[in-house]
């Protein structure tokens, strides 16, 4: 009996244009983590997890007055129904692939100058960009008649839920969770260019690892916390815009579009309708901070005072592999823990106030490898 590991499976990722788009992965064409359309395209994707990409099932119940407890197969009607296939990708974060999942995310709210994607609230409902997630499943020894069926596809995928968090010591860490619709990878339809995952080396195999020394993987590094500068903007009242240095011991931030799908009167997915944006996250702020220690959390979190927030590892993000969030924040807990030392774990959420929008998302990188927006 062959065994198959989950460290086995790869997992491809590219940008498509439309809900029924199949991936080819053709570098010169087509833009994944990395790519400008004409170059340098790179797909492959280095996950710290192994999620499955399978179908979504739904049912719909229609009991019928059968005079029986227990369901009756030929009066009680029960309709099978598509729903979205979800995956969640979780991986070391760099400004190439954070600036992938914010396109998803935040869809017509970005917009790219060379080098640089922002992303803010959008302002229609309608997504643009969406995505192709492969997991090639096809082994060193996979018999040829079966290599098309083999791996997972999911197509029309837009990003409904982003999170970056990272802690003292460690690097940053990106969770996307990507929903679409999902098909086995005929080469004909879901899959044109599958032999761009695997190679031909006999009459009867496929081997998917030859793949591994083709250079399409992306080699970025991760961005670590204690590259970060983390900053508060103190009396965003008496000086707005003045921020000054704050010490985190650890952050999470998750935005979500709160994307529905739509099907009309079909049975695949026909569009997506995004819902309010919303940005949440927690920070752990020391006691003993000079400048936003002590009750300085609980105060603004009894006043409801909302106040700047950034988090970067360069200002602006016009460096390559850089980032820079900036949210306008409102307090809605603020307890205080005692291990190992005493500090306010204030968790918050992004609000607009008029002047100052709830957020601002930079991903700086270089435009001779990524054209995000084509």
């Amino acid at each position: 009996m062959a065994t198959k590991a989950p460290w086995a499976s790869q997992y491809m990722i590219q940008q498509t244009s439309s809900l029924t788009d199949a991936p080819t992965f053709v570098s010169t064409t087509k833009v994944g983590l990395e790519g400008t359309a004409a170059a340098n395209g790179v797909y492959r994707m280095g996950l710290t997890n192994t999620p499955h990409i399978i179908p979504g099932i739904g049912t719909i119940e229609h009991p019928t007055t059968t005079g029986l407890a227990e369901p009756f197969t030929t009066m009680d009607y029960s309709q099978v129904v598509g729903e979205p296939a979800s995956v969640t990708l979780e991986m070391p974060l760099n400004a190439y692939n954070f600036s992938l999942f914010m396109l998803l995310l935040f869809q017509g709210g970005c917009s790219e100058a060379a080098g640089k994607l922002t992303a803010v609230a959008y302002t229609s409902s309608a997504p643009t960009y969406y995505c192709s997630v492969v997991r090639v499943m096809v082994d060193n020894t996979a018999t040829k008649p079966n290599v098309d069926e083999i791996s997972h596809i999911l197509y029309g995928g837009i990003c409904k839920t982003l999170t970056i968090s990272s802690g003292e010591r460690d690097i940053l860490k990106l969770t996307a969770e990507i929903a679409g619709s999902w098909a086995r990878c005929f080469t004909s339809t879901d899959l044109p260019n599958y032999k761009m995952l695997i190679a031909n080396i006999s009459a009867t195999y496929w081997n998917s690892f030859a793949f591994m020394s083709s250079g399409q993987e992306a080699n970025r590094t991760p961005l670590k916390f204690q590259a970060c500068t983390s900053k508060i903007e103190l009396d965003p009242v008496g000086a707005p815009g003045v921020y000054s240095t704050v010490g985190f011991d650890k952050f999470s931030i998750t935005f979500t579009n709160n994307a529905v799908h739509r099907y009309y009167a079909n049975s695949s997915i026909q569009s997506w309708i995004l819902g309010r944006l919303k940005g949440t996250g927690s920070v752990t702020i020391p006691w003993g901070d000079t400048n936003y220690g002590g009750n300085s959390p609980l105060l603004d979190f009894i006043a409801g005072q909302d106040f700047g927030l950034r988090l970067y590892t360069n200002d602006g993000a016009t460096t390559d592999n850089s980032i820079d969030l900036t949210m306008n924040v409102r307090l809605t807990e603020s307890p205080i823990s005692t291990d190992p030392e005493i500090s306010s774990d204030v968790t918050f959420e992004g609000v607009y106030d008029g002047t100052n929008a709830a957020f601002s998302i930079k991903a700086g990188y270089s435009a001779t490898y990524l054209d995000r927006i084509p």
